[in-house]
């Protein structure tokens, strides 16, 4: 059990993701839980090394290069990036580029050998670090898929839907048109609603010039009106989420709002 970083309320631990419930993790959270985990393992990389040391006297090349204990932090990240994506579709792997470079440097700096060779054994290991994270990322993401069933579907919606961007924009009625769909992760979708007639701070105006406020009664009334929808309930059975970002006439944003199925179980038809 843990409280949450956000709402302050006790979650079962494997409900949460560093420190904050699903509710709670909004994207800039998870860029910022992402860069945590890159840096901790960055930092932990020649520590852990370190603990284990290489044995370098007398060794050859290539035993120098593939010895294991090199790419126990590869593997770890690797398995790591995996569980991520598969719990907020935010890809790390990416970012990890680092990782390989130090692991590199570290087989190089510990080979008892001229630089020619320091600069080969560099290469060679951080290659093969390179490539054993990957090949661990994509082995879990795929183990990991089939005990989640649903991703395949949820990947199905998001393309149909940024598919769809081509016949954007789309008038809803006389005053809210639809801009176009986006997907920040495999897990949400984003509609983006731009007000016809009016700007940011001709809406503001209706509501105490107050963001918060706005996105309260416009939640209310998203809860109201969107959760009703069979549609909508059949994206949350699937384990996804849904953002509603609101733009003024000139393109400014407005506010806001987050629908996932616990917000719109009281509303479901």
């Amino acid at each position: 059990m843990g409280m949450c970083r956000g709402c302050k309320i006790v979650f079962n631990a494997n409900d949460m993701i560093g420190g904050y419930c699903k509710d709670c993790v909004t994207e800039e959270i998870t860029e910022e839980i992402t860069e945590e985990i890159t840096e901790e393992i960055t930092e932990e990389i020649t520590e852990e090394i370190s603990r284990t040391p290489v044995s370098i006297d007398d060794v050859s090349f290539w035993k120098h290069a593939f010895n294991w204990k090199y790419y126990i932090v590869p593997l770890i990240v690797g398995l790591i990036a995996a569980y991520l994506f598969s719990k907020t579709g935010k890809e790390i792997i990416t970012m990890t580029k680092l990782i390989n470079t130090i692991i590199g440097i570290t087989a190089a700096v510990q080979l008892k050998k001229h630089y020619g060779y320091k600069f080969g054994m560099f290469l060679i290991v951080g290659l093969l670090s390179s490539i054993v994270m990957v090949a661990t990322y994509i082995s879990g993401s795929f183990i990991l898929e089939k005990i989640d069933g649903d991703n395949g579907k949820r990947q199905k919606v998001i393309t149909d839907m940024l598919n769809s961007n081509s016949k954007m924009p789309i008038m809803i009625d006389d005053e809210f048109e639809i801009l176009k769909y986006s997907s920040p992760n495999n897990k949400i979708i984003t509609t983006h609603i731009r007000f016809v007639n009016y700007t940011k701070n001709e809406i503001l105006a209706n509501y105490s010039n107050s963001i918060s406020q706005f996105e309260s009664e416009i939640f209310k009334n998203e809860q109201k009106n969107s959760c009703t929808e069979a549609i909508v309930k059949k994206l949350f059975s699937i384990g996804m989420e849904m953002n509603i970002e609101y733009l003024g006439k000139n393109n400014n944003i407005i506010g806001k709002v987050n629908l996932n199925d616990e917000k719109c179980k009281p509303y479901y038809k």
